[in-house]
């Protein structure tokens, strides 16, 4: 995953070993403190049970989607007051290659897998910049170049594949009091989106069973898909990046980097509104 970030403009810092034992990871941080985790197993013949263990063997591309929040018990007791079934909060470290130790809380709310619908959440412990440096990535076409210099700020929207949309629609509004969205239908995805506005969540349900969308589905379960990055200046962007083809949605243009995605991961950039 590091060589195919890297291969697309985007090469992420190494991370270090998760305190599961299992798992380790790289981190793409940006200015605004978001960030894209890179996560696979350390050892692929490795038969026991570790957190997202199908899309990792499997190349899924996303598979859970964070939070970060304060006073996580509080958080967390919202939920279940909500009838929101829950794990945690739990404690999580990670050791760095330089050896120090970061820590964190975690709660994971739903049903589904680790931040599969409703995000898990994550409270620091040790200082956020020691769990997620900020701009921890190299821009490997223009190595000098910072997020900054070329205008990337973080992530803006994490859309999200469902079942049933209305079903998906009631929970994050109950969760996060939430106003009605916009809807609409996208004969080029073979999908209905679902926005909130101001929210960093689209909602995506597939619109017949023989869609692409419809078959990650069945086979990965409901889960993020797809994910915008927010870019200051688009059109300087595209050219430093050769993004092609220009589209609109729920009205702001965007630019994926590649049609096809990074090893399932579906990644695009879009203008700050």
């Amino acid at each position: 995953m590091i060589a195919a970030f890297s291969a697309a403009g985007l090469t992420p810092l190494y991370g270090g070993v998760h305190s599961n034992g299992k798992t380790h990871m790289a981190v793409i941080g940006f200015a605004d403190g978001s960030y894209i985790e890179l996560i696979s197993a350390l050892d692929r013949a490795d038969d026991s049970e570790f957190w997202w263990k199908k899309q990792i063997t499997e190349n899924g591309g996303p598979c859970g989607w964070a939070i970060s929040v304060s006073n996580i018990g509080e958080k967390t007791a919202v939920l279940k007051n909500l009838g929101i079934p829950v794990k945690g909060p739990a404690y999580y470290n990670r050791r760095r290659p330089d050896g120090r130790l970061a820590e964190w809380y975690l709660t994971f709310p739903g049903d589904r897998g680790w931040g599969a619908v409703l995000p898990f959440m994550i409270e620091d412990i040790t200082e956020r910049e020691l769990r997620v440096p900020p701009e921890a990535f190299a821009f490997s076409r223009h190595p000098l170049l910072s997020a900054k210099d070329i205008g990337i700020r973080g992530i803006s929207k994490v859309f999200i594949a469902v079942k049933n949309l209305a079903e998906s629609i009631d929970k994050f509004r109950r969760v996060f009091n939430l106003p009605d969205p916009a809807i609409i239908d996208d004969p080029r995805r073979q999908a209905s989106l679902a926005h909130f506005p101001g929210f960093p969540a689209v909602l995506v349900a597939p619109g017949g069973r023989d869609t692409k969308l419809a078959q990650r589905l069945e086979r990965f379960d409901e889960s993020p898909c797809a994910y915008l990055i927010e870019a200051v200046n688009l059109p300087a962007l595209a050219e430093v990046f050769k993004l092609k083809e220009e589209e609109e949605l729920f009205g702001a243009k965007i630019r994926w980097l590649d049609p096809e995605g990074i090893l399932g991961n579906k990644i695009g950039f879009t203008e700050i509104k």
